[in-house]
């Protein structure tokens, strides 16, 4: 790769489901791992940002004749990657960041007409795309300079969530169509910044990150509670971050410094931290990380169920994704996707693992494949309507449970 997308504001900044898959069935032709490609008439890169509740619809951003600084797009399996142009008035770029259950909706953030003379960093507005409506601006709040980004969306469409530049600085909104974009203030007592990144299914819930009187915080935000911090976890100094929670709302995913970690709260380190899932009952509790390399690990995606976890660790192959399951424990992705399904990722190096999908079935994320490009990938684990076989004993049976694009790097920045 010798280009990265959107260069020009990368300083954005009780049961378990799990599919059991007997260690003698191959893989099938649900089963599969694949490159996105890219859009046409520009240098070969690509990166996929988030997933359909059934695997089936991914977004993202890549070059594009278009413009020189990338194009937000839409991918299924059956059109291939398909961009969905930008906001008028400014220079052309866009990304997407976020898709709605069923895959009809795509929220992300664009140069438009009314960001394109701001001083804000980022100097974008944030969009919603239909098919129906083509790409449309969602505004941003007002009392500051003009700057929007739509990070989330609910499962059912109906609530937007990012940050935009408000009279106090940057604020964590939520949109409706009914109320248009709605600040949710910030964590008491730290400087005012506010940032949210996914919601829940109903969009009742909403997760995100902040300043308390502690230090950066993750936060979780319901009407009836307003902005609540998360905590973290002991014997570091103190961070966290969320990066996305369950169907439900009652499961919260992201990093954290700790004992084990370094704790870099640094702009742009991508190590030293811990992963961690929040719930209510055990409050925040971490993941662990890959044996054989330094100790790092960092959630990105959590199913709908709250039962998968997919994230980047360090382990014996460097920089790498990984699974976790309450069964297993954190695991490498690669180990599943090549020695328990049989997948053929040859040439494929650095691969980050962005997301998963609400019925466990589906990863996405990007790498640099074969021929050297930044390329996003899909990786379907078992089809969604698979039923799960009894496990016939723990030893015959297998539970599976550098910034390189705009969209990651955005992506990631929300998520510190």
């Amino acid at each position: 790769m010798t280009k990265t997308i959107f260069p020009t504001v990368i300083y954005f900044t009780v049961g378990i489901p799990l599919w059991v898959l007997n260690s003698q069935t191959p893989a099938t032709a649900t089963v599969f791992f694949q490159g996105l490609g890219d859009l046409p008439g520009s240098i070969f890169s690509s990166d996929s940002s988030a997933v359909s509740a059934d695997g089936s619809v991914v977004v993202g951003a890549s070059f594009s004749g278009n413009g020189l600084e990338g194009e937000a797009f839409r991918w299924t399996k059956e059109t291939g990657i398909v961009g969905i142009g930008d906001l008028p008035g400014g220079p052309f770029v866009s990304a997407a960041f976020d898709v709605s259950g069923d895959g009809s909706i795509v929220v992300g953030a664009s140069f438009s007409a009314a960001s394109s003379s701001s001083t804000v960093i980022p100097p974008t507005e944030a969009f919603r795309w239909t098919v129906e409506t083509g790409i449309l601006p969602l505004g941003d709040l007002e009392g500051g300079g003009f700057s929007s980004f739509a990070s989330g969306i609910s499962s059912d469409g109906s609530v937007i969530v990012g940050n935009s530049n408000g009279p106090q600085g940057t604020e964590a909104f939520r949109w409706t169509a009914e109320t248009g974009l709605v600040g949710l203030g910030d964590l008491p007592e730290g400087g005012f910044s506010s940032q949210a990144v996914r919601a829940s299914a109903d969009g009742s819930v909403i997760v995100g990150g902040g300043i308390s009187d502690s230090g950066i915080e993750g936060f979780r935000w319901t009407a009836e509670t307003g902005v609540v911090g998360l905590g973290d976890l002991p014997g570091g100094e103190f961070f966290s971050r969320a990066a996305d929670v369950s169907a439900d709302g009652s499961v919260i995913v992201g990093r954290s410094a700790s004992a084990n970690s370094s704790g870099s709260g640094q702009i742009g380190t991508f190590s030293g931290t811990e992963a961690f899932v929040w719930t209510e009952e055990t409050g925040i509790v971490g993941l662990s990380d890959l044996p054989g390399g330094g100790f790092f690990s960092r959630a990105f995606g959590v199913s709908g169920d709250g039962s998968i976890v997919v994230g980047q660790s360090e382990g014996f192959r460097g920089q790498e994704p990984f699974i976790w399951d309450r069964v297993n424990g954190i695991r490498p992705l690669l180990d599943v996707l090549i020695d328990d399904l049989g997948l053929d990722l040859t040439g494929w190096t650095n691969l980050v693992a962005q997301d998963i999908s609400d019925d466990n079935s589906t990863v996405i994320g990007f790498g640099i494949n074969p021929d050297g490009n930044t390329e996003g990938w899909v990786a379907r684990l078992t089809p969604a309507s698979a039923t799960v076989p009894e496990r016939s004993s723990v030893f015959s049976q297998l539970a599976i449970f550098g910034v390189i694009s705009l969209a990651s790097a955005l992506k990631r920045k929300l998520k510190r």
